[in-house]
């Protein structure tokens, strides 16, 4: 998931994603114009997805936005460099202090509310929500509290554990997402 700031250059941005996706498809044997695709995660105090909407050039209209049908998803592409696609998500902050992640949505949420809560209001919105890993972020209540949810997810309740490649690799597959695996 990626976070687009307005402090950030769009032009900047976008060219660093172009190059990060064609050196993945090099290493992954991928023609290099394989298309990438960014899971936008915004604040509650962020709207970069309609901020590019709204302004659909970027560096003079060296790159162009289009808008997809489905409100949910967006292309930018630059002529020479290749295209990326966005898709709409949220960061929304829980009462108990975790991330959750409504990707595939572009409905706002409000920080503050339970993990379970925020979970089952990212469903009913039709995104998939994902509770991101980071160093700290799954440790003492917050992690037990995890622990809880992945043994006793009440019926109709869907989540997903996500890892970080910035994680150490030396550190193995945390315990959790490995917890979960085994539960289902």
């Amino acid at each position: 998931h990626v976070h687009l700031y307005d402090c950030y250059d769009r032009a900047v941005f976008f060219d660093a994603a172009m190059r990060n996706f064609a050196r993945a498809a090099e290493s992954l044997g991928l023609p290099r114009d394989t298309p990438g695709v960014l899971m936008l995660t915004e604040t509650a105090k962020d709207d970069a997805f309609q901020s590019l909407i709204d302004r659909p050039a970027i560096d003079g209209g060296r790159w162009k936005v289009t808008a997809h049908d489905d409100g949910l998803s967006l292309t930018v592409a630059a002529e020479g460099r290749g295209a990326v696609t966005l898709v709409a998500g949220r960061q929304v902050v829980t009462h108990e202090g975790l991330e959750v992640l409504a990707l595939g949505t572009a409905q706002s949420f409000a920080d503050g509310q339970t993990l379970q809560d925020t979970i089952e209001k990212a469903m009913q919105a039709g995104a998939l929500a994902v509770l991101p890993f980071g160093v700290g972020k799954w440790a003492g209540k917050r992690g037990e509290l995890i622990d809880h949810l992945i043994h006793n997810t009440p019926p109709g309740i869907s989540f997903m554990l996500g890892d970080n490649a910035g994680r150490l690799g030396l550190a193995g597959m945390p315990s959790r997402p490995r917890l979960a695996g085994r539960t289902g």
